[in-house]
C-alpha cells in the first residue's frame, strides 16, 4: 500500500505521549527519528503507523527545522484515502509549525 509522504518546513514542536515503538533514531544536533504504533482518534480508521523524522541545518543566523514523517494506510480502502489525507494535512501541519514560529521568534 501506498504511503503518504509530506514535508512541512518552518517552526517546531508537535508531542505525543503515547503510542511510540521501537528505539527512536538520534544523530545528536542533526536530526531525530520516532515511530507511532497505538494510532487512536480521527486516524485510526486510515493509519496503521506513523514515522517521523525531525531535520535540523543551518540558516543563517539560525536553524531549519523540518519536520517529515509518513503514514502507513491501515488497509487498501485507506489507501485510496491517502492522496487527499496528505494535502489536507500538510496545510494543516503547516499552518501549526508557522504558529509556533511565530511564538519562538522576537517581533
Amino acid at each position: 500500500m501506498p504511503a503518504a509522504s509530506v514535508t512541512p518546513e518552518a517552526g517546531h514542536a508537535q508531542t505525543y505521549d503515547r503510542g511510540f515503538q521501537g528505539t527512536p533514531s538520534v544523530v545528536a544536533g542533526v536530526e531525530f527519528g520516532y515511530e507511532i504504533g497505538d494510532v487512536t482518534g480521527g486516524l485510526k480508521p486510515l493509519v496503521s503507523t506513523v514515522e517521523g523524522r525531525w531535520a535540523f541545518a543551518p540558516a543563517g543566523t539560525g536553524v531549519r527545522v523540518t519536520w517529515a514523517w509518513t503514514l502507513h494506510p491501515l488497509n487498501a480502502g485507506s489507501s485510496l484515502a491517502m492522496p487527499l489525507f496528505g494535502r489536507l494535512w500538510h496545510g494543516y501541519a503547516r499552518q501549526a509549525l508557522e504558529q509556533i514560529e511565530g511564538l519562538l521568534l522576537p517581533g
